[in-house]
């Protein structure tokens, strides 16, 4: 798959966000020890280490930002203040060998559980809708 092609499936892809719903619950964070690499204490954090990272940045709707790793092959896209599920990050990681090409989700959480889940339900739709694309294509 070229890069054009991934960064184009992710920009429809990212599109699909601006759904994505606020329910007001007691923090419960989604916690990944290390997002595609990347080891941090909190969202923040990984929020701020994926900014300095200095990637070309890809349109984004509202309440996110995203950018695009292609040397990694790799995709970032975070919440902005004023988001329900802030602060988060999401990773998709795009895998490939002799037998096949997938796409992998990991997300950092740290905002309300109710908040988390619709972040996390919204990209695991992306995800999904991404892997049928990368599966098409290879």
């Amino acid at each position: 798959m070229g890069r054009m092609n991934i960064a184009a499936a992710l920009c429809l892809a990212i599109w699909v966000l601006a759904g994505a719903s606020s329910v007001a619950e007691e923090a419960a964070p989604v916690v990944e020890e290390a997002v595609c690499g990347l080891s941090a204490g909190s969202a923040s954090k990984l929020i701020t280490m994926v900014e300095d990272l200095k990637l070309p940045e890809m349109p984004a709707p509202e309440g996110y930002k995203a950018w695009q790793d292609n040397v990694n092959r790799m995709s970032w896209t975070v919440t902005t203040p004023g988001h329900p599920a802030h602060p988060s990050a999401v990773c998709h990681k795009f895998v490939q060998d002799q037998l096949r090409a997938d796409v992998l989700m990991e997300v950092r959480c740290d905002s309300a559980q109710g908040a988390c889940d619709d972040l996390v339900g919204t990209f695991r739709a992306m995800t999904d809708q991404m892997r049928r694309n990368v599966q098409i294509q290879y």
